[in-house]
């Protein structure tokens, strides 16, 4: 379910949390810019204390349409193209569901200057093609056209907002293409159809009945698209491809005020045929809705528990108080899920995994959730699970090591964002200005959001969390759903009465934390370099150690502030024996939650927070290998960590207990797709039979233990080659 992650509001003008977060407080502030004030109207930054990107360039044409373009050169003499329409499958007609859909698929068959079945030629006489550079994709709210261009050549340029302009007012809609899209269409529901797309609609429908979003899933039924006509398509073409209910982005390597004079040239003679004023997205959420449950059956699914409030949507514009309040819910949120995290790593865990969340649903209203995955099909135990963790977050609060945790990991990842953001894609920049518009918020710089994360740090105290979270679950009765893959008698009552049964059980308090210092800090002597050259026309700096390590640099500035590190040793798959078979999996899922033999993983999870590192490593075909991303300030905690798990990985039980958990939870789902039964049996076809390719049996992958892992990788983790490569904007002398 597309649940928001509360804290995403913070940086909801930031497209993505680490694309755009912000430099540092001490960051020269961006310039200022005048917006005219019907600009400002349209946008809604008169509404807003806000600033919004001053690089940016808004909009809006004597029709209505909106446009922003941005200046971008990653990559260089690239553009990215989004057009958004204000409407999706909630403004599908009744019995028509999945009209929208059907419409963008039309937007690729045929206008009145691209006949059918020739913008793929054009796409690809201007060096595009369908799918990598130019696609569209529908939701509940809205419709959105992408256009990547490999190049910014007026020609192509031209070519791209013509393409842009014939979606928007001038589509043909023709009998025939509608009749040869029919198929397509439903062939392309059947291949999406699994047990946690049922879940999914069955679950919106339980948490939101009534609303625009419980009708149908945006590709419709099958019933609903055989029965979809081309003047049903054409009269929902004209009443909601509108220029009111348009804007146009363009971020790219361009010039932003020439392109702004041809999307004005391009969109300002089109007339909308037809509005229609409703909004397809209004929605009425009651409030006093009793304690309500719900159980999905599909014999597929895993077996999961969901706790529920739903409050009515927040409609106040974006500011700084909102913003705010947002970051305490999901700081919040943030801390339950990492005491559900913790324990479902204990050796008696009762189930596999969970999730907490505050944000809202399909923006329609406001929701904070609890989500546990049960072990063994165990339901009752994940709920009454579900019910006590939150409930003891409710009653006694939060700790302050708790709290300076997540703060912590959150001030790191946009003071990390803003040192990249001059390098920040322009398809991210251009996706975030679409996710901004979806939330009613406004794109402000990563300088800015860091900025006022800063300013708002020493508020984030204990009590004002803890109020915010239970804040977010007033209001309104909890719902809970549960996935299970068998009916249970009386289910609704039955669900009712363990939930009110569990509440009755007393709740303590958390126990307080206090964190370690990592103790993976020193291994001896530094390395001596024997050997130290570079190949001259990759500009790759090669270093080989006295041991006998190696190591690759290239310096780049693409990226800027962050370093991508990559780490290989031993012989991955082919070290492995084929009895027992499944070793590399069971090293896949579980190695990392092993900890290190001075730190279990979730002590790991709280000494380092707030740095830009991770641990693990995983098989490869040829190579035990780990790919992390770090900065110039953790580095050498990262390398540190990665030598950790390399010379002293943990093995510890309790990870050994989770790989059986998952085991049962996730390996009778493979049957229920294509895609499931191919990645568990065609490697193994492909090795011919080789065991440790492919995915065995339940029953095997249960018997595995991390003693068989750990005779097996040994050997190859002390004695194996091992060769580094460090590529970004690293200084060569530090790295080595």
């Amino acid at each position: 379910m597309r649940m928001v992650f509360a804290f995403a509001f913070l940086v909801s003008a930031s497209p993505i949390l680490a694309q755009t977060p912000p430099k540092s407080a001490q960051a020269p502030a961006p310039r200022e810019i005048t917006i005219a004030e019907p600009v400002r109207k349209a946008w809604g930054f008169d509404q807003s204390d806000i600033k919004p990107d001053p690089e940016a360039i808004y909009g809006i044409l004597p029709n209505g349409m909106r446009y922003v373009v941005k200046k971008n050169s990653t990559p260089k003499h690239a553009a990215s193209i989004r057009m958004r329409m204000d409407m999706g499958s909630t403004a599908d007609f009744p019995g028509q569901e999945g009209g929208a859909h059907y419409l963008e698929h039309m937007a690729f068959n045929g206008s009145k200057r691209v006949p059918e079945g020739e913008m793929i030629k054009l796409l690809e006489r201007s060096g595009l093609s369908f799918g990598a550079d130019t696609n569209a994709y529908t939701s509940f709210g809205e419709t959105v056209y992408m256009l990547d261009l490999p190049q910014v050549t007026p020609q192509l340029i031209d070519t791209a907002l013509m393409l842009m302009r014939e979606t928007a007012g001038e589509l043909t809609i023709s009998p025939a293409a509608v009749e040869r899209e029919r198929g397509i269409i439903l062939g392309e529901m059947r291949a999406r159809e699994n047990f946690g797309l049922r879940q999914f609609r069955d679950q919106v429908s339980f948490l939101a009945p009534g609303t625009p979003i419980s009708r149908s899933l945006p590709i419709g039924t099958e019933a609903s698209i055989k029965a979809i006509t081309p003047a049903g398509l054409r009269k929902l073409y004209d009443g909601f491809y509108t220029p009111e209910r348009t804007t146009l982005i363009f971020v790219g390597d361009t010039d932003p005020a020439a392109l702004e004079k041809q999307i004005i040239a391009k969109f300002s003679d089109w007339r909308g045929k037809a509005t229609i004023d409703t909004d397809p997205m209004a929605a009425t959420i009651k409030t006093d809705r009793p304690l309500a449950t719900r159980m999905f059956v599909d014999p597929d699914v895993p077996t999961s528990v969901s706790i529920t409030t739903v409050t009515p949507l927040r409609t106040q514009p974006d500011s700084e108080a909102r913003r705010e309040l947002v970051v305490r819910e999901s700081i919040g949120a943030g801390i339950v899920g990492r005491r559900l995290d913790a324990l479902s790593r204990k050796a008696d865990a009762k189930f596999t995994g969970a999730s907490a969340s505050v944000g809202d649903l399909i923006s329609t209203a406001q929701s904070a959730s609890v989500t546990v995955i049960a072990k063994d099909r165990d339901w009752k135990s994940a709920l009454t699970l579900s019910e006590q963790e939150l409930r003891r977050a409710l009653t006694h609060g939060f700790t302050d090591a708790e709290v300076k945790e997540q703060v912590a990991n959150v001030q790191t990842a946009l003071k990390n964002a803003a040192d990249q953001a001059s390098t920040r894609q322009s398809a991210a920049l251009a996706i975030g200005f679409v996710s901004a518009i979806e939330s009613n918020s406004i794109v402000s710089t990563p300088t800015a959001n860091l900025v006022r994360f800063e300013a708002m740090t020493p508020r984030l105290t204990v009590t004002a969390i803890t109020a915010a979270f239970r804040n977010a679950w007033s209001g309104a009765k909890p719902l809970i759903f549960v996935a299970h893959n068998e009916a249970v008698p009386d289910a609704d009552k039955t669900i009712a009465g363990l939930f009110n049964e569990s509440a009755k059980v007393a709740v303590a308090a958390p126990a307080a934390n206090d964190n370690q210092a990592f103790a993976h800090s020193n291994y001896g002597p530094a390395g001596k370099v024997v050997a130290d050259s570079r190949i001259a026309d990759l500009d790759i700096r090669t270093i080989r150690f006295a041991n006998n390590v190696r190591l690759n640099i290239k310096k780049t500035d693409f990226e800027k502030g962050r370093i991508r590190i990559g780490v290989r040793i031993g012989g991955g798959l082919l070290e492995f024996p084929q009895n027992p078979d499944g070793l590399g999996i069971l090293m896949s899922a579980v190695f990392s939650a092993g900890g290190t033999t001075k730190h279990s993983a979730d002590e790991l999870q709280s000494i380092l927070a707030g740095r830009a590192v991770s641990g693990g490593l995983s098989p490869g075909m040829d190579s035990f290998s780990a790919y992390r991303t770090t900065t110039a300030t953790d580095l050498d905690l990262q390398l540190q960590l990665t030598a950790a798990f390399i010379t002293a990985p943990g093995y510890r039980p309790e990870a050994e207990a989770q790989w059986r958990n998952i085991v049962g939870a996730f390996l009778p789902t493979l049957d229920s797709t294509p895609g499931g039964v191919a990645s568990r049996d065609l490697p193994r076809l492909l090795a011919s039979g080789d065991t440790r390719f492919g995915i065995p049996s339940e029953t095997a992958l249960k018997a595995l233990t991390f003693a068989q892992l750990k005779s097996v990788i040994t050997p190859a983790l002390s004695n194996g080659p091992i060769e580094i490569g460090i590529v970004g904007d690293v200084d060569e002398a530090v790295a080595i």
